[in-house]
């Protein structure tokens, strides 16, 4: 007697590979929101709540100091910000910010491509940014007014 081979169909699984690449981060654009002096780490201060512009690595986030504040106000870096943009003026030129380090904290200036970062002060008034500076691109620095106080080395 001959024989046979028997054959079953095998069923076939059928998978799928994914290949996830980098993903780019988001860049924040964020203004100071609060009538006060506080934390950039503290998403309740911006605009853009949940984020905090400054704080992706990948650098280009925009922040803006400009809210009308109606008493000289401290903003405190607390941590590394990766700014590609910054505007430092209260609305009508008539009380100063000053951006200080904090807990830890400095500014990189980090336009997040090929292009030159930006650092605005607007306001007809002394603003002073005392955190730490750091360039990882180019930096165009604008000023409207009579002064400014850079106190600190740039690195």
């Amino acid at each position: 007697m001959k024989t046979h081979p028997v054959i079953r169909p095998i069923p076939l699984l059928s998978s799928a590979v994914i290949i996830f690449g980098p993903v780019a981060n988001a860049q924040v654009a964020g203004s100071w929101n609060v009538d006060a002096a506080g934390s950039w780490a503290t998403p309740t201060n911006w605009d853009s709540n949940p984020a905090v512009p400054g704080s992706t690595p990948a650098g280009g986030d925009t922040a803006n100091f400009n809210f009308n504040i109606t008493a000289a106000r401290t903003i405190t870096a607390d941590g590394v910000r990766r700014v590609g943009a910054m505007t430092v003026g209260d609305s009508n030129s008539t009380h100063s910010y000053t951006i200080s380090a904090g807990t830890g904290g400095s500014i990189v200036f980090d336009s997040g491509n090929a292009a030159d970062a930006t650092l605005r002060f607007t306001s007809d008034i002394n603003n002073t940014v005392s955190a730490p500076l750091s360039l990882a691109t180019h930096l165009r620095a604008f000023y409207t007014g009579t002064s400014i106080t850079a106190v600190n080395t740039l690195s």
